[in-house]
């Protein structure tokens, strides 16, 4: 198991995120259309959610997800980039 922590945003991929903060989903927008892995973790580190997407434009239901502020890790080959996303 991996601990993702982070203080601020990094993104050298040109990902966008939206909206944030979110109720629902999170809009995924890709700057390359190339296999993404996908990672939510909550405030302690924990992995909430893990999933592939590949395309430019995707979409993460998290409806269920207690409020709270999480941090979202998009890996597209080599490159990384990071959100802090808050759920309410």
């Amino acid at each position: 198991m991996e601990l993702i922590t982070a203080t601020e945003e990094f993104n050298e991929m040109g990902t966008k995120v939206f909206p944030n903060p979110t109720a629902e989903y999170i809009n995924l927008a890709l700057e390359k259309s190339q296999p993404a892995l996908v990672r939510l973790t909550d405030s302690m580190g924990k992995l909430v959610l893990e999933t592939s997407v590949s395309g430019y434009e995707n979409k993460l239901d998290v409806s269920k997800l207690s409020s709270g502020t999480y941090l979202l890790l998009v890996e597209q080959g080599l490159n990384r980039s990071v959100f802090k996303i808050r759920k309410d």
